[in-house]
This record gives C-alpha cells, structure tokens and sequence, in this order.
C-alpha cells in the first residue's frame, strides 16, 4: 500500500514523521454526513485518505466507532478505493457514563443505552461499506484473513490492548499493514504506548495527526502473542526509570507542541504505581510551564470521572 510519501496529489493535514513536516489537504467527498464525535476534523481526514488507498490485500478492521464519525471516512474511502470491500466494525454500541461524550451530543442518554441503530442511521448510504459487530473487545473473534487498515479508539486498557494484539498480531501484513490508534497521545490513554513500546522495531511509527492523538503505525514484522499478553502488558511492574525512558523515546515523534502536554500522561502512570508524590512533583512542573493546551486539557479532564482516581494530581491543577 502506497503511504504519505508514495502519493502524488493533495494530502491531509499531518505529521508526516519520515519527512518532518506537514503536509495540504485531501479532497474530502460533500456526501461525508456530519456526526457528533470525538475525533479531529484532521484525523477524520486521515482515515479518508488512508482508506482511499485500500488495495484490498486484507480487510479493514475498526474497533469503537462511537457514532460513526470515523466509520463514515473511512468507508467512503472505502467506496472511493474502487475495491469492493466492508470495513468491519466492533463495538459494544452502548452508552456510557461519565466517559466525556455528552459535551458532543444534544440528546442525553442513560448509561447501558445501545446506540446501534444510531449509529447505522448516522452513516446513510455508507452503510453499504460497513459491517457492524456488536460486541465486547473481550469477546471478538477474526476469522477472515490478513488485515490491511486497522483503526483502533476503544482499546484503552490493557487487557484491551493486549486481546487487540494478540488477535489481530498474526493478520498483520508485514511491511504493508497499518494500524492506528486514535488515542495515543491522549495522556490518560497511557497504557497504549505503554503497550506499544513491548513491540519495538516490530512497528514503526509514520504519521502525527495534527491537531489530534491519533498515531499511525506500519507494521514490520508479526509479534508473538506471549510478547503482548496481559501479563507481559502488566503496569504495575513498571518503574519510574523504564516510564522516563520509553516517554522520552515516544517524544522523539511529536511536534515540540504537544511534548508538554504528553508527558502527563508519565504523571498519571507513576502515580497508578504508587509514586504519587513523585507524580506530583512531575505534574506541577509542567503546570509551572503555563501551556495553554496543557490547562485547557486539565480543565476539561476535571469534568470527568478522572477527579476521583487522581484526587491529588487535581489539587495540584487547581491550586
């Protein structure tokens, strides 16, 4: 599959690693609909473009589309690859509470509402090009061959991760598969590039969605699945020296904007080991730097169910 620095027309609006620069904007179809979602305007764009250039050496796999933002550019890239093919799509379609997602919708909901047929309505005629799985991560089963695009959202934890890798590991095509995880640089979604640091040089990371969290990654070799199994994935045998170096490593990657901002994620990593004073020293000097996108984070964050797991990190923020 053709990447960044293969294609010769517009691109999207993000950081290409490999080149260490920007890149224009793609064409974008007018009959994309418009749905509520957490995703960026830019990285949406992205999966357009990445499905767009679906060659149909494996499937497309997305696993947590909430409302079908993603799913819909990616499945009008789909369409617009000329290659027949669904992308599959997995997901408990199921609302959560306190999760951050109300602020995107008008309509409240009752947590453990499905949302499955919204979802299907959401995305109109590109429904056509999706296959919608309702089910927990816990619970998903592949059985249909190698994976081209893999778009991940939902995995977050690493029992998550880890059953991620370890069914979709061996469906890695090596040197053509991408897979992308839209929160990596979400810094209360550490444990995935806790996770993702196990696999080394197996994966290589090539596109920075700016502005966004999204990652994307192409795979160079299958791992073994004892390499990502929860136990191998395990946080709590972290130290404080292994979370700054692997922090520092991933930084290499990211514009010097979001370097900040990144390192938070160390802070709520040491203190979910027990380093709290530790994290909290952490997290008070990057506050101390005054990044506006830094408070901005915090702020938001204060809303959600995260006050009550990091009470002391909090303090520090509204002091």
């Amino acid at each position: 599959m053709a990447t960044g620095g293969d294609m010769k027309s517009a691109q999207p609006a993000f950081w290409h690693i490999e080149r260490r620069g920007n890149f224009g904007d793609v064409h974008i179809p007018k009959d994309i609909p418009t749905i509520p979602a957490m995703s960026s305007d830019a990285e949406r764009r992205y999966y357009y473009w990445l499905a767009r250039q679906f060659s149909g050496k494996g499937a497309v796999v997305e696993i947590g589309p909430w409302l079908g933002a993603s799913t819909a550019y990616i499945a009008a890239g789909i369409r617009d690859s000329g290659v027949p093919a669904r992308v599959k799509v997995f997901d408990r379609f199921l609302w959560r509470a306190g999760a951050g997602w109300e602020s995107k919708v008008v309509e409240r909901r009752s947590s453990g509402e499905s949302f499955c047929e919204e979802f299907k309505a959401n995305l109109g005629p590109l429904l056509d090009f999706v296959d919608a799985h309702e089910t927990d991560i816990k619970e998903i089963c592949w059985d249909s061959g190698d994976v081209e695009l893999l778009f991940l959202d939902a995995p977050k934890r690493t029992r998550d991760i880890s059953k991620i890798l370890t069914t979709f590991g061996p469906t890695m095509i090596p040197g053509h598969s991408i897979m992308v995880w839209q929160d990596f640089g979400h810094f209360p979604s550490y444990a995935i590039l806790a996770s993702l640091s196990r696999l080394g040089n197996m994966v290589e990371p090539i596109h920075v969605i700016e502005p966004g969290s999204a990652v994307g990654f192409r795979v160079k070799e299958q791992w073994p699945s004892d390499l990502v199994s929860e136990k191998a994935l395990d946080l709590q045998c972290w130290t404080p020296e292994q979370i700054d170096s692997v922090w520092q490593q991933w930084m290499s990657i990211l514009p010097e904007d979001k370097k900040t901002l990144f390192l938070c994620g160390a802070a709520m990593f040491l203190y979910d080991i027990g380093h709290v004073q530790l994290a909290q020293e952490r997290l008070r000097e990057l506050l101390s730097r005054r990044d506006e996108k830094v408070t901005k984070k915090w702020r938001h964050l204060a809303k959600t169910n995260l006050v009550q797991r990091y009470p002391q990190l909090f303090e520090e923020f509204l002091e």
